[in-house]
């Protein structure tokens, strides 16, 4: 596809940075307009490895949830099991009409090695899950994650290493000469 991704962010970086930066008087506008660029920048770089990162961090998820289900109580090894089996194409996911037909008909295939929305919704349940496990204080959940938190932690450190899109922009300082 031409343009691609990368191509259309760095034509807007340029139109930001050539006619918009110049035409910036003050101080403030200018460091929110760099802030900007930067995480254009930063997406034009890490988009590529999105869908990738997603799929991973899926199935080492799941792998870290089935742990926890091995050991869970009734009601935390339904939910986990009912998360599981639910394929991406059961969470909502944004698209086009054919892209949703195509997962759909092969949920396999297609949602979780295709569609970054659905990889996306995927992975937020998981997380969801996984973060509901690590909080809930019940001591039956307790004990099911025992066996796992060095793991758990271990693969969110790694999740935060390869995290493709790391910049967190930051906000520009209100300008000393109007109310806050």
């Amino acid at each position: 596809m031409r343009p691609d991704v990368s191509e259309l962010i760095a034509s807007a970086c340029r139109v930001l940075e050539d006619v918009i930066g110049p035409a910036l008087t003050e101080a403030y506008p200018q460091e929110a307009l760099l802030d900007v660029v930067r995480t254009l920048r930063a997406v034009q770089d890490g988009w590529p490895q999105v869908l990738p990162f997603l799929l991973w961090d899926n199935r080492e998820t799941e792998a870290l949830l089935r742990r926890v289900r091995a050991h869970a109580a009734p009601a935390l090894a339904e939910r986990i099991d009912a998360l599981l089996a639910a394929g991406s194409a059961d969470f909502p996911a944004v698209g086009t009409a054919t892209a949703a037909a195509a997962i759909r008909s092969n949920p396999v295939d297609c949602a979780d090695t295709a569609d970054p929305s659905s990889a996306q919704a995927r992975n937020q349940a998981l997380r969801g899950l996984l973060a509901q496990i690590v909080a809930d204080p019940d001591e039956h959940t307790r004990a099911a994650r025992a066996d796992t938190v060095d793991d758990i932690l271990r693969h969110l450190e790694e999740r935060a290493r390869r995290a493709p899109l790391k910049l967190i922009p930051g906000t520009p300082r209100t300008p000393a000469n109007q109310d806050t």
